[in-house]
Order: C-alpha cells, then structure tokens, then sequence
C-alpha cells in the first residue's frame, strides 16, 4: 500500500488537536495517522518553542507562528517548519511568479539567505497555497450557446494508415467541424491540410448542415490565419471570400488556448476512438465514405448531456432552423498568390504567362486564380483579368508600351500587302522568306521594309529611286544586314533600285568610322572581334582593287583564320615552355649540321618553285601535328604557309619566328611563317 503523502494542512491540523489537549492515540486515531507521525508533529513544534499548554489556536494562527519562528530562528527546524517559513513570503513569491519561473523565484530567495527551503518544498508550497487559488489557471463554465451562433472547427490526428495499393504508411487526419448548441459532428479524413482542402473541407460540411452558423471558431494554422492577433487576426484572403460569401464572421481561438473551443477539442478523441479504431479500409475513398456513414448515422445518436434528448432531435428541431441559409450560388473556389510583374509585362502563374499593363512593372500584385479566370490586383483596384485558354502565354498587346508593340503588328500579312505595294519581285522575296516559318524570318523582312530604299519606293512617300554609277555585281544585292541574298533578292533590288555605289576616299572615311563603331558589338558577339583589326586596312584594298562583296568577305574570313591559327600556335608554344623565341635568322644551324639550311629558307620565303609546290600541296600541316619529344635531325616546318596562297603576299626570312630549345643531344624548333 503506497504511502499518503502529508500536507501542510495535515501538520497543522495535528497541531490544533494537540493545543487542544488530546492524547497522541486519540489524534492518530481521529486523522488516521500513525502515532509515530503525531509524536514527530508534536515534537517539531516543542524543539520550536510551543507548548501543549494555553489557548487554542486555529489552523491560521498556528501557520503564522510556525513560520515566523522558523524565521527568527534562521535554523532548519523539520520539514513541516521549513515550509511555514515560506508564509510571510506568500504575498512577494505571487508577485515574482507573474514574471519569472518557479525555479528563478526559488534560486533567488535561496542567494538572499531567505529561505531554506529546498527546491521540492518551495514547490509544494506554490502549488498548495499559489497556484490553487490563481484566476488565471480557474476555469469558467460558458453559459449555454444560442442556436445557430457558433461552430467550432480544427484537424485531429486519426492515425496511420497503410495503402494496400502500395503498402506505403501515411498519417491520416480528420477536420472536424461541430455546431456549439447542437453538438453535431461533421467529420472529413484528409491526406493533405493544404489551403485547397481546407476549403473544401468547409464547404462539404457547410452542405452537411445544410446552413452556416454566423460565427466560424477555427484553429490558427496559416491556411486559414496567416498572423494570430488577439484583436486584428489577419486572415487567408480565400478563407475570407469564402466566409464573406456565406455571411458569416471568422473568430479564431486564441494562441495556445484550446479551451476557446472545448466542444470540438473534445470531438477529436471521440471521433479517433469511435470511428478510426480497430477498423482497416481498402482505400481512402473508403475512409471518405465511411466517415460520412459515420458523421450521419452513428454520431447523432448519442443523447445530449444538457438537453436530455439524441443529438439528431436537437439538431433537427432547434439547430438547423437557426442557420443561415446556403447562397444559392455555391462558391467557386479561389487560390490567392503575390506574384512580381518581370520586364517583359507579363507575371508568371502556374508555369503560365499572361500579360500586366506596363505600368505595373515591378510591382508585387495580387493574383486570384479560378478553374477559369485569372484575376489581378494592385491593393484592392481590380488591374487586368484573363479567361484562362489552355496557353502557355496569354498575351493582350493593349498592355505593352505602344513603342514595343510595333513588330506584334506588323504581323506576315501585313508584310506581304507591304511588299506587294513595292513590287513583285519584293513581294517574291518576302514570300520566299515568310514560308521559312520562324521569327528570325519575320524580323528580317521588316527590316527589309523598314529599308530606306524600299521607303522611296513605296507608293505615297513621294520619292523616286536612287540610281548610281558603277558596273553590275551579283554581289552588290546584299540583305540589309549585310548577308548575301538570292535570285529573287536580287530581283527585289530591282524593285526599289538598291545599287551599292562606288566607295569614295572622303566619304569612305567618316562612313568606314561609323560602320566599325556600329559593327564593334555584333563582331565580339559573333566572336569575331578580331577583324576589327583589318578591317580598315581591307576596307582600302577593296576600293583600290574594286573587290565585290564575296572578295571582300573572303579577305575577312582569311585574316580571321589566319589570326587564329596564329593565336593557337602561341598557346602551343606557351604550353610547351619553351625558353627563349628566336627569327629563322638567328637560328645556329651550326648546332646540328645535318638540317638543311637552304632547303628551311627556301620553305620560309617560297624561294623555289619546288618549295612552292610542297608549301602548297594539300598536306598536313606541321603546326598542327603534335611535336615529338625525341630529338629530331629536321625541324617540323609549317606547309600550310600562308605566303604561298594563290594570291602572293610579301614575306621576308627575317619575319619568320622560330622558338627553339636544345634537349640532351639534339634539338627542336617551331616555324611560325609570317602573316600579312
């Protein structure tokens, strides 16, 4: 048999009998204690200095007394003794709990010297003589609720259910819902608590009841409450909606205080004991099913603890009179998102694009999604709404700078009617292009049309054609953009008079300028930077030697793989560490006098004709073989020269490089030849 633990009360109360003259037998067998625990009571009490004999003190007087003896003793007199000393210290340990914990209170009287009471004794007195009587920890019965007012709402965990379909275990949770006067049990299982189901969850139990009650008492999960605030709760924009649709009011339950919705709360260990235990299903739409079965047939049948009648009575006879009646439109359910309008007008929603006016740009607006409408919202000020197409990019043109919406209306058939106002062999052109698909093509062609030529020529503008001076070149039909065309580009030069006119040294001068400051960004994005090295210098020979366009794109493109052949060869050399860069000229042939000499300066200067053939022939050419570690009696030659390319260019032995370094007994050296 355990052991009753003895209280403060029980020591005074052996006290009084004992003031009051009774014997240790006759206390032990009034209280039901044992004689040795009376003898140790009253001993206590004499070692303090209290006697059996003078008036009788009640229960109060002989706390008071005990604790101040205690006090003025400084000493530990008992553990009956060490607890009244805590007595004149009631008032100042009340006041201390209202800010710090009971383990702080207590560490600080003990570094005061003020009480010696252990840290089990001070407790048991806080919860005796403190917290029994502190209102804030009293609970208040509510008065009965009226008819219709209330419904309390929260989720409960059911349990874990396992999948037959796939053996996986998952946790299976119920939203409950229950009218407070009623008392009626509306009970959902679910898989997910997202903000989708959460409504919807709502709605089913609304239809349920067939009515809504005017207050809604939910839980603080950030479906349905995204800031908890005793006075300004700030409330899911869709939770709100559909609230407001239903005329009802939100009230969530304070933070951490379940008993703001008791009825329900205690709902939840019903519903997990009556309907979830002991029970397996097949699958969660069996779950669904039968916890309606459940909600409609088994739950009302309980009888109502205040009411005396089932629950099904009092619902059907007083609750669902009293509800608010259901909108005859039901609510479509809605989905809000803070969504950024990008720079391209256009906001992203569910891996879809749809269009913003651009004033808005940057701005973090508000989005309500529907099965078929796309709503946006600056504040409260409705801004753009889209019907929702199947789309990827639902684009309205009015909202895009009317700057920007040039090319979207110059859409291919406006630039085939354009064309055909200038002629057919324009209008050939663009059709040729236009059939390509793309729109790479149809920026080319408005950039056709936008031509200043294809301006004179087009009817209205009150301009003639310009003609010029020069002989015929295919070459000279070029696309705007400087990419040679076609016959029936050609054709449409024709059309608007397009002759490239002869270059001039004055002209070519400010213009040449010009076009390589224009050209700077496009070469270094094609990558082509380093024409912009020769391109004055070919710009002169071209006039000089009256070039077409297709000779003067084949010195471009000569110099740009001629500066980079050279390039990757001083990467090579760089890699191979060389020491030292040396002119065919200072080369010591002396060092290994089986090379031959003249047959290497022949091959650099393309001397002979037979050097000429083998510079020439279609060979493999050294720089690009990988150099043998070995020593080698002939050093590897560079044969794709470009000296002995079909149009001659000056070379000289002096400007050919030559990088050497000896290793162990032999040597080896690379021919760099030279380049224009």
């Amino acid at each position: 048999m355990g052991r009753r633990r003895m209280t403060v009360d029980d020591d005074v109360e052996i006290l009084v009998h004992w003031r009051a003259g009774r014997k240790i037998r006759q206390i032990a067998r009034s209280l039901g204690r044992s004689r040795s625990t009376v003898r140790d009571r009253i001993a206590q009490a004499e070692a303090a200095g209290f006697g059996q004999q003078g008036p009788p003190w009640s229960a109060f007087e002989w706390r008071a007394a005990l604790g101040a003896a205690a006090a003025e003793r400084g000493t530990e007199a008992g553990r009956f003794a060490v607890r009244m000393s805590l007595a004149p210290l009631h008032d100042e340990i009340a006041a201390a709990l209202a800010a710090s914990t009971m383990t702080t209170v207590w560490q600080r009287l003990r570094d005061a010297d003020r009480t010696a009471a252990s840290f089990p004794t001070f407790r048991r007195y806080v919860i005796d003589h403190i917290r029994a009587i502190d209102p804030a920890r009293l609970t208040v019965l509510m008065p009965d609720p009226a008819f219709g007012e209330a419904m309390e709402i929260d989720y409960g965990r059911l349990g874990a259910w396992a999948d037959p379909m796939g053996g996986r275990r998952r946790a299976v949770w119920a939203f409950v819902a229950t009218p407070r006067a009623s008392g009626l049990h509306f009970v959902r299982p679910v898989l997910q608590m997202d903000r989708r189901m959460w409504l919807t969850a709502h709605q089913e139990a609304l239809a349920f009841f067939d009515g809504s009650p005017r207050l809604w008492i939910c839980d603080n999960l950030k479906t349905g409450v995204l800031s908890a605030d005793l006075y300004d709760p700030k409330l899911n924009r869709a939770y709100h909606d559909l609230a407001e649709h239903h005329g009802a009011l939100i009230d969530p339950a304070r933070a951490l205080h379940p008993k703001d919705k008791p009825r329900v709360e205690r709902a939840v260990p019903y519903v997990r004991d009556s309907f979830w235990s002991g029970r397996t299903f097949r699958s969660f739409e069996e779950i669904v099913r039968e916890a309606l079965i459940w909600s409609r047939d088994t739950a009302p049948r309980r009888r109502h603890r205040v009411h005396g009648i089932s629950v099904r009575e009092l619902f059907e006879q007083h609750e669902r009179p009293a509800l608010l009646p259901l909108p005859e439109r039901p609510f479509e359910l809605v989905e809000w998102k803070d969504v950024k309008v990008h720079p391209d007008c256009h906001v992203a929603i569910d891996r879809t694009l749809y269009s913003v006016p651009w004033q808005h740009v940057g701005k973090t607006l508000a989005a309500k999604v529907s099965a078929s409408l796309v709503e946006l919202f600056d504040g409260d000020t409705l801004v753009k709404t889209h019907v929702k197409d199947g789309r990827r990019r639902i684009t309205d043109d009015a909202d895009l700078p009317p700057d920007k919406v040039a090319f979207l209306m110059r859409t291919p058939a406006w630039c085939r009617r354009r064309a055909g106002e200038v002629g057919g062999a324009t209008a050939a052109l663009v059709d040729a292009l236009l059939e390509q698909g793309g729109l790479t093509r149809l920026r080319e062609v408005q950039a056709l049309l936008r031509s200043r030529h294809v301006q004179r020529r087009a009817p209205g503008s009150g301009l003639r054609p310009r003609s010029h001076r020069g002989r015929a070149n295919e070459d000279r039909a070029q696309h705007p953009r400087g990419r040679a065309r076609s016959a029936p580009a050609r054709a449409a030069s024709r059309d608007v008079g397009r002759r490239v006119p002869p270059r001039r040294g004055g002209d070519r001068r400010g213009g040449g300028a010009m076009n390589t400051l224009q050209l700077q960004p496009r070469l270094k994005r094609l990558k082509l930077g380093g024409m912009l090295q020769t391109l004055e210098l070919r710009l002169d020979q071209a006039h000089q030697e009256q070039l077409g366009h297709l000779g003067f794109l084949e010195l471009m493109l000569e110099d740009e793989i001629q500066r980079r052949q050279n390039k990757s060869l001083a990467r090579r050399l760089e890699r191979a560490h060389f020491e030292e860069a040396q002119t065919l000229a200072d080369f010591d042939f002396a060092f290994n006098p089986k090379i031959p000499a003249a047959q290497v300066r022949d091959l650099a200067t393309c001397g002979s004709s037979s050097a000429r053939n083998r510079c020439c022939s279609p060979v493999q050419s050294a720089s690009a073989r990988p150099m043998s570690r070995r020593p080698s009696a002939t050093p590897p030659v560079a044969r794709d020269a470009a000296c002995c390319s079909t149009r001659p260019r000056a070379c000289s032995p002096t400007s050919a490089r030559v990088t050497s370094t000896a290793r162990g007994s032999g040597g080896c050296a690379a021919i760099s030849l030279p380049t224009l």
